[in-house]
């Protein structure tokens, strides 16, 4: 996958986690975002997924690699545009006769701040992610990438 020049994104936590485990599509992610011609973010959840995480990567190497890149914090407005998000993918799944997985609540609040500042988001996460590409005026823009 290549980063589109002048976009602005927002890594979901896989980028970060399969990075640490040095799978090449998230090292060239990695990579690129450093050029000065993108603008990458990441959120306050995928610093809390990494910390708790069981990766062979310290504290201090996880702090290093996520250093570069603004991170976008706990916000009641995302919390509260999260808990929307969650609310109608919940209806559509009751609608329909082949029910999906609905994602959790930090994905849906890694979706939240990705829509309040106008980020695509960058992500393995196929099962849950493409979800928030349909949600009307709450859409978001998804780029998928696999290992």
């Amino acid at each position: 996958m290549r980063l589109i020049p002048g976009e602005r994104y927002l890594f979901d936590t896989t980028v970060f986690r399969d990075f640490t485990y040095r799978r090449q599509t998230a090292v060239e992610l990695i990579r690129q975002a450093g050029e000065p011609n993108y603008e990458i973010h990441y959120s306050f959840v995928t610093f809390w997924e990494l910390k708790i995480n069981d990766s062979e990567w310290s504290e201090d190497e996880q702090y290093i690699l996520l250093k570069p890149f603004p991170m976008i914090g706990l916000h009641p407005d995302i919390g509260e545009l999260a808990e929307q998000m969650q609310h109608r993918l919940q209806e559509k799944n009751e609608r329909r006769k082949n029910k999906r997985s609905i994602p959790e609540f930090n994905d849906c609040y890694i979706a939240a701040s990705a829509h309040s500042y106008d980020l695509r988001v960058v992500t393995r996460n196929q099962r849950h992610f493409p979800q928030f590409c349909d949600l009307g005026e709450l859409s978001i823009t998804v780029d998928l990438y696999e290992v």
